[in-house]
């Protein structure tokens, strides 16, 4: 029995633990839940593809992702409300929460998202969307987040620019209150830092017009210049080494092979896949992290370990600035020398970044804290 009166039955929706940025949010948001006695399940997608490495959490298989969806996608929608409203933890739930992360946007779609806070509201829950990236959102999608917010308690934007998307999308302020990231929920790790190495997160990234020929040319030239000031290049992200889905070691090989052959032999290919507590531990080895996937990016620095960051989206750039390292990201497709130019200054200011990088995770871990109680304050009444 919870020692905890309040402790109340929370449903975790969208979860995608087959990315480890992901996982990061999803366990660091579990672990402080199930800290204050709330029993807590998790609805997750690729549930056979991370069962095994995950059999210590309350993991539920969410089918909607299966290749049926992908071939017939009008069906989905009516299979998310069937298998919503037939599953006992969501009867049994108090409280429905949306994950953590970065899939409220155009990008991804929203009208089945929306949908399950629909279906909840409806059945008496309290509902909610914890630290959430929001946008870019197309005019339709903006309609949408409106009226859908009607069935959401509570909404919590990771960030300003987030924020002011959905301002933009004609919610009142009273709605939506401004949190951090949920991976800085996560409890630190020490740096062990063995040999002058470098990890280096890569990934496509084609919307918005990106191109990855200037993604690829940049990425050379920043890994030539690490390599001569001495250090060593290894290929890992957070995505990797689960067949099914987004292998970013795929885009590593392709990158490796345009460098030149004489510095081959100073990088290596990691391809693998991690589980989350396996990955934060091989961090710690690393001097420097430079990432193109976020997460993997503040895994590093929950290491106490320096990352600059390769800003695909807006939220890369937003977290920096809230970060006060602004100056260490650089955008996807960033003209090669003006990218070194902010690596060679970031590699000149790692030793004063350690202790920066700390007191960061420190002061964003004690706000991820309170913004989740404001949170939990507000859904359960």
């Amino acid at each position: 029995m919870s020692a905890n009166p309040n402790a109340k039955k929370i449903l975790l929706l969208n979860a995608v633990l087959t990315n480890n940025g992901d996982a990061a949010l999803v366990f660091g948001l579990y672990e402080a839940l199930h800290a204050r006695g709330h029993e807590v399940s998790i609805l997750t997608m690729h549930y056979d593809k991370i069962k095994d490495s995950y059999e210590n959490y309350p993991l539920l298989k969410d089918r909607s992702s299966a290749w049926i969806f992908i071939k017939l996608p009008w069906l989905r929608r009516i299979f998310i409300a069937w298998q919503l409203l037939m599953l006992k933890e969501f009867k049994e739930a108090d409280i429905v929460l949306g994950c953590p992360g970065g899939y409220m946007n155009s990008t991804y779609g929203i009208r089945n998202k929306l949908l399950i806070f629909m279906l909840s509201k409806r059945r008496g829950k309290a509902t909610g969307i914890y630290a959430q990236s929001f946008g870019p959102f197309n005019t339709h999608d903006c309609s949408r987040m409106k009226k859908g917010a009607l069935d959401i308690d509570l909404i919590q934007a990771r960030d300003q620019w987030s924020f002011d998307n959905l301002m933009r999308c004609g919610l009142e302020e009273k709605q939506v209150s401004l949190s951090n990231d949920a991976a800085f929920l996560l409890g630190p790790m020490r740096a062990n830092v063995e040999v002058k190495k470098v990890a280096f997160s890569v990934r496509d990234w084609k919307a918005d017009g990106r191109s990855l020929d200037d993604y690829d040319k940049m990425i050379v030239a920043m890994i030539e210049h690490l390599i001569s000031f001495g250090y060593s290049v290894d290929f890992l992200s957070t995505c990797q080494g689960i067949e099914g889905y987004v292998d970013d070691s795929i885009t590593a090989a392709r990158i490796q092979s345009k460098l030149p052959k004489e510095l081959l032999g100073r990088t290596e290919l990691i391809r693998g896949f991690r589980p989350l507590d396996d990955l934060r531990k091989e961090l710690t080895r690393y001097e420097l992290v430079v990432g193109t996937r976020l997460h993997m990016c503040v895994m590093a620095m929950k290491s106490g370990v320096p990352a600059l960051n390769i800003s695909y989206e807006e939220k890369g750039r937003a977290m920096y600035e809230y970060l006060g390292l602004g100056m260490f990201t650089v955008d996807y497709n960033q003209a090669p020398e003006e990218a070194v130019d902010v690596l060679l200054k970031f590699i000149q200011e790692v030793p004063a970044l350690k202790e920066k990088v700390v007191e960061a995770m420190a002061s964003q871990r004690t706000k991820a804290i309170a913004h989740l109680d404001m949170a939990l304050k507000t859904l359960i009444k």
